[in-house]
């Protein structure tokens, strides 16, 4: 927390960021709202912890989605947390020890991210993302992710937060999907001994070119990420 009272980014130059990124081919922005030190990057009312209490007193979030908005550029979220007191840390993966002054509260915890999704989802804007990560406990609970739906419609959420949400975010692990999805592209890619792919011609293979330069077009991902982003990207361009 002491880090909090040093924040003051220098060279954050959004336009030519998000110029950048767009000249790069990206079709999207995630920004992590709050990593699971708890530190808040928007102007929350739930914490003191956040930006605006810092040397830098500006709302971080609402310059990058003024940003975005201004150039059609896809806007998605991170969240998770430490360090609120009610979170049950318990010294499991990616949690602290209990903390001296913990009152660990799961209903608590869950009003007050319940209170930090509501504000991210109606103060910035259009959002097509919401990325969870970390829910420890594995703790279920669908009507989180109905009231981001609610709040934002078309949006797409990943599979780390109370439900299994809409794509599969695998990390330090290999999706089952994803080597199915793989092992196919090869199989139509590969000639067989007379230099046709298996079943087709030499030129098209089983299947045809055109689908084995979709499936190679396609960006890496798993449980529909490509799909569903590219969705959100194509509804946002329209």
């Amino acid at each position: 927390m002491r880090l909090a009272r040093q924040w003051k980014p220098r060279h954050y130059d959004l336009d030519q960021w998000l110029d950048l990124a767009a000249e790069a081919g990206m079709r999207y922005v995630c920004f992590t709202t709050k990593h699971h030190d708890g530190f808040c990057l928007w102007d929350t009312r739930q914490t003191a912890f956040n930006t605006m209490n810092t040397p830098y007193g500006r709302d971080v979030l609402a310059m990058l989605a003024d940003a975005g908005h201004r150039r059609r550029m896809p806007l998605c979220l991170s969240i998770a947390d430490w360090t609120h007191p009610c979170y049950p840390n318990q010294g499991r993966h990616h949690e602290l020890p209990p903390q001296p002054g913990d009152t660990p509260d799961w209903d608590r915890y869950m009003d007050f991210l319940r209170e930090q999704v509501r504000e991210l989802c109606t103060n910035y804007g259009r959002i097509h993302g919401f990325w969870w990560d970390m829910n420890v406990p594995q703790h279920r609970d669908p009507s989180v992710n109905a009231m981001i739906r609610e709040l934002q419609p078309g949006i797409v959420i990943n599979n780390r937060g109370f439900d299994e949400g809409d794509f599969g975010t695998p990390e330090r692990e290999y999706d089952a999907k994803a080597a199915e999805a793989s092992a196919l592209q090869r199989r139509e890619a590969e000639p067989d001994a007379d230099g046709a792919g298996e079943g087709g011609s030499p030129q098209h293979g089983r299947g045809g070119a055109a689908v084995g330069r979709d499936a190679a077009e396609r960006p890496p991902g798993a449980d529909g990420v490509p799909a569903a982003v590219a969705s959100a990207c194509e509804r946002a361009g329209q």
